[in-house]
């Protein structure tokens, strides 16, 4: 399992443990037992030097949750190797182990209950834990953390061989609040009424809705839906150089769009140590310039990969937004100056997005406050784009009115 390397930089959005409980794991300086020390001392000669690496120091009991037995560790360079009285010696490393320790989970998890394993799919990878806790790995997520109710309910619905695919984000919590954690195909909240884990309060557009709403980006007869008309724009642009119709008239009837359109493809999810990068997806839109009664018209066809995600406002108001970010394009055109208007396009079209999927009155205006208990945007795997929050008073209000913004963005 390769490392996160650079991901371990910057720092998580909501707090994990409250302020002051997770302390320093080499604070405690208790002896180690010679029962402890044998026993991992004979965990790591059976997995061997070339997995384990050398020694990083002495043992040590790392400082668990309250209540909790006491459990030693040793780290390696290249695994840590734990034990507790009665559940024996297991290792952890790679990826799994640097969310581990990045997330403390001396204290929040405690001790490993397995060596790291491999998942029934032979790509994943996961380490069960003492407190109700498991952290799982795929080359195209990353590892993750899920714990309690969530895990206990993910568990029950087949793990990650079950609907819902592998965590895609570590379970989080916001203040004192009960936690939601995101999935490929979706989201588990707890409940504040209830204390129980259920699926998260969401705002799903399938696929042929997101279909709509990119095309309409593409409108050159109006406004794009993020208030900007930047797609449209740069398309009527990129007419320019060939001096066919006027610059600038954002509403110029020769240039529209066909009615004909498809999603084509949904890639796969991007490995990433913070939180996944969502799936990206494969889009085709026609269009066309009406040349007149004596010239041949015009004809375009734009193969764009686009990933939908949720960005921290760049505003003077803290928040989110929701955005496409242009991937890559295909563009392929018929008719006078084909081969000039294919590469405007193709240019001009990559320097269009971002763009942002809703129209706030004001545009420093973030789509979502910090206050919504806001989860996250994922696309599943169908092609659907949902919006996830927390199965909070708050979250279920911000899920409501994201659902009306929706449903006036696409005209529902």
């Amino acid at each position: 399992m390769a490392g996160p390397g650079s991901h371990l930089e910057g720092g998580f959005g909501h707090a994990h443990l409250p302020e002051g409980t997770a302390p320093d794991i080499t604070a405690f300086k208790a002896p180690v037992p010679d029962v402890a020390r044998a026993a991992m001392d004979a965990k790591a000669a059976a997995l061997g030097d070339a997995f384990t690496g050398p020694p990083d120091g002495q043992p040590w009991v790392p400082i668990g949750a309250a209540g909790d037995p006491t459990f030693y560790a040793r780290k390696y360079a290249r695994c840590t190797i734990f034990y507790q009285d009665g559940i024996g010696a297991y290792e952890i490393h790679g990826g799994i182990r640097d969310k581990y320790e990045r997330l403390n989970g001396y204290y929040r998890f405690g001790p490993p209950l397995t060596d790291e394993r491999p998942c029934p799919d032979g790509r994943g990878r996961y380490n069960h834990f003492w407190r109700q806790a498991s952290i799982y790995w795929h080359p195209e997520t990353g590892p993750y953390a899920v714990q309690g109710a969530i895990r206990n309910l993910w568990a029950t619905r087949g793990w990650e061989r079950g609907p819902l695919g592998y965590p895609v984000s570590d379970q989080v919590a916001f203040g004192e609040d009960p936690p939601g954690c995101l999935f490929q195909n979706g989201a588990l909240a707890v409940s504040d009424e209830t204390g129980a884990a259920g699926d998260a309060p969401s705002v799903r557009l399938d696929r042929e809705t997101l279909l709509r709403l990119v095309w309409m980006m593409f409108n050159t007869r109006g406004h794009a839906p993020s208030g900007q008309a930047t797609v449209g724009q740069v398309i009527l642009e990129a007419f320019d150089p060939l001096h066919l119709i006027p610059l600038g008239h954002a509403g110029n009837h020769s240039v529209g769009l066909y009615p004909q359109r498809s999603l084509d493809s949904v890639g796969p999810y991007s490995g990433e140590f913070l939180r996944a990068d969502n799936r990206v997806v494969a889009f085709t839109i026609n269009g066309f310039h009406d040349a007149g009664p004596v010239l041949p018209d015009q004809t375009w066809t734009v193969h764009i990969q686009l990933r939908f995600q949720d960005e921290a406002s760049t505003s003077d108001q803290p928040g989110t937004n929701l955005v496409a970010t242009h991937v890559g394009n295909r563009v392929r055109a018929d008719g006078i100056g084909a081969g000039t208007l294919a590469e405007e396009l193709r240019a001009r079209l990559a320097g269009a997005f971002p763009v942002r999927l809703t129209n706030p009155g004001n545009p420093a205006e973030p789509d979502l406050v910090p206050e919504a208990q806001f989860l996250g945007l994922i696309i599943e795997a169908d092609g659907a784009l949902s919006l996830h929050f927390c199965n909070t008073a708050a979250g279920r209000l911000a899920q409501l009115f994201a659902q009306r913004k929706v449903d006036a963005l696409i005209g529902g």
